[in-house]
Order: C-alpha cells, then structure tokens, then sequence
C-alpha cells in the first residue's frame, strides 16, 4: 500500500474541495453538553456541530469522501470544479480528503513549490466549508531524521532508521523540537483557516494512520505500543493545550489488521484523546473477504456507539485491475449493510490517470457505481443539511 500511495502522490497533491451548504452565521463559542463528549471540552462551536451532525446522520447513513477528488483525477475533464465522482453520479463527495504533508515539509520555505501548495491546500479548505462539505485530514508526515520519505518500501536502511523515528520526537529526546515546530505549523495552518464571519473551520485530522502496518515509519515494527500512545497523548495535549487549537475532530486509524475489538485497541491512546475511530480497509475487498471487512466495520462501529465516538472506513479502495462489474454492490454496499452499523463516512482513495476508485462516465463500473450512490444508504454533496449548524 506505501508503495501505491507514494506512486499517486505525484507532485499535485494540491488538494480538494467543494460542495454544498449554507455558510455559518453562528458565533464560534463553546458548546458544553455537545463538548463533553469531545477531546477538546473547549472546542468551537461549529467543530461541536460538525461532530453531532455527523453522529446523527451515521444513523441515517454513511457519507462518501474520496482523497483528492478535484485534482487528483482518472480523467481530466469538466474543469478545475468538477469531480470524477460528479461526472459519473451527479453529486460530489461530502468528505473531501486534504493532506498536510506538502504544509509540514521542512522544503516549505517562503516562496518554493510547497508554499504554494500550502496556499491552494488553505484555499480549497475555506471553499469546501463554504459549500458545506466536511474537511478531512491525513499526514504523510516525512520522517524525523532524514525528513525524505514516510514510507519504508522494504529498503533496510529505511527500516534501521525507522526504528529510531517514534523515540527520537518524544518527550525529551532528540527531535522533540523538531516534531513540536511541525505542529506549531500544523496549528498556524488551522488557525489561518478561517470562515466568512472570522470562525476557524473544523477538520477531522487523521495522524500516523495505517500505525499497524510495516509500511511507514510509525507501523507497528518500528516502535513500541507504550511509545505510540505517548506521541499520541502529546499530539492532542500540545495542539489543544498549549496551542491552543480547537477546531479539529481527532481520528484513530489503524488498517485492517485486527479480528477483535482487543486487537484494535492495542495502541488505543484512550477515549480522552480520540474523537472518531476508524479503518482503512483495502485488502478485504481486494481478496473478496467481504465478510472480514463487515465484521472489522462492526467492531468500531459497536465502539463508537458504546463510547460516544464517531466510527468510519476512513480509506478503502479497490487497486486490481480488472475490476469487477458490480464492485460497489456486492462488496462495498453489502459490508455496509451485513450489521447495523453506524458509519459516519467512508473515504475512496485518490484517482489517478492509470486507475481508480470512483469511475468516470465511461469506466466498466459505472453503472454499478451510480447504483451504489443511488442507494439510501449513501449520502454525497447535497444530501444533509449545513453540518456545522446546530441540528434542529
């Protein structure tokens, strides 16, 4: 998969956006009873909204997200506003898939090539929430050390240093400076996103995702349980106590790796540090393992039910070739529908111009695609209300 993501993460992760919506007239104050349930019992009131929209609406449905859908594209066509998702359905995805591993490069200087991504990226957020999309997160956070890469692709001396990375940012150790000036960027970044009336906008953001995997410097191989959690602890306290940033929904992603609900908490950082749990989930589909996809759903959806919690497939995608016809029903649709799930989302990975996750028009799976998004289950740009307005 690291292989696979670095190969479409070409120099355009200039990032996307768009949809629908009012735009926010309320003042941005807190919210008590809605923020009790969250991390940051300080958080703004749309970031308190946007979280009891999307546990209200996980009952009614599941909202579709795709990474990059405005730039990154299986076929250029319609313009810098439209989405292979909309050609193919009529509608936009809901969730919109950012990153900030262009923002936090140490290259990011004044006036380089990731400056200007930072400000497109910045751009693209204000629009989305102007249009009453939700704004989701990743980081392809470059390692500590050497700054270079995230991904391990099997090279040996990536996994030597590797296991240096997770210590070296903690507490007191060595690139603990460092780590804490990449987050002083991310909380300059978030407080420069800013709505029409001065609001700082929410954003779901998903830290050290894919952790029980071996193919980035913070999987499992590479540093202990205790160590993950400590980061992890420090990452929410430093951003929400000290930086003082209270518009961001915190998810805990690991990929598919786990058959129970022990598993999946193994590096859990605990309830006091996590706002929504979710799964990337590539590999179920891919081997037709419908079943195992579903029940791994049911776990963090159980979770979240239990623990106030927003649950999620927070990334999944179907990367062989050929596809099959009716992918999106008899996989995706049928894991989404095996148990009672309340999912707040499921996020497509990005296309690319030699494959992808959501066709276009003229793609095999088209048809079946517009059926999956047809379906009542599946809400796309549209179909909910403001998400960052009080629900009635």
């Amino acid at each position: 998969m690291n292989i696979f993501k670095e190969t479409v993460y070409p120099l355009l992760l200039i990032i996307q956006m768009i949809s629908c919506g009012k735009n926010s007239t309320e003042p941005s104050i807190s919210v008590p009873v809605a923020n009790d349930i969250l991390v940051d019992k300080n958080a703004t009131t749309e970031t308190a909204n946007l979280f009891s929209s999307m546990k209200t609406n996980a009952a009614r449905g599941v909202m579709l997200g795709q990474q990059d859908a405005f730039t990154g594209r299986h076929v250029d066509q319609g313009g810098p506003d439209m989405t292979d998702m909309k050609m193919t359905c009529g509608q936009h995805p809901l969730v919109v898939g950012l990153d900030f591993m262009f923002i936090t490069d140490i290259q990011n200087t004044p006036g380089s090539w990731f400056a200007e991504q930072e400000t497109i990226i910045k751009e693209q957020a204000r629009n989305c929430y102007q249009r009453g999309q939700i704004i989701h997160f990743t980081w392809h956070f470059r390692n500590p050390i050497t700054y270079d890469w995230f991904s391990i692709n099997s090279d040996p001396e990536r996994q030597r240093i590797a296991k240096q990375c997770m210590a070296s940012i903690l507490p007191g150790a060595s690139r603990h400076n460092y780590y804490k000036s990449v987050l002083q960027k991310v909380a300059l970044v978030l407080d420069e996103l800013k709505g029409s009336k001065g609001e700082p906008i929410p954003v779901i953001f998903r830290p050290f995702h894919e952790f029980d995997g071996n193919w980035f410097w913070w999987g499992k191989p590479y540093c202990t349980a205790e160590q993950f959690i400590e980061n992890w602890q420090f990452t929410v306290t430093y951003l929400r106590d000290e930086l003082d940033v209270h518009n961001i929904i915190y998810a805990f992603a690991p990929d598919n790796g786990f058959r129970s609900e022990a598993e999946y908490l193994e590096r859990y950082p605990g309830d006091d540090y996590v706002d929504l749990v979710g799964m990337d989930n590539y590999s179920d589909f891919e081997s037709n393992n419908i079943d195992a996809a579903a029940m791994k759903l049911n776990i963090i959806s159980n979770y979240a039910k239990t623990h106030n919690k927003l649950a999620a497939l927070t990334e999944c995608g179907y990367r062989n070739n050929p596809k099959p016809h009716d992918l999106y029903t008899r996989y995706y649709l049928t894991a989404l529908r095996t148990y009672q799930l309340e999912l707040s989302f499921m996020m497509f990975w990005v296309n690319n111009s030699s494959n992808y996750y959501v066709p276009t028009p003229s793609e095999s799976t088209a048809n079946n695609f517009r059926a999956f998004a047809n379906d009542e289950r599946i809400l796309l740009e549209g179909d909910i209300e403001n998400p960052y307005k009080k629900q009635e």
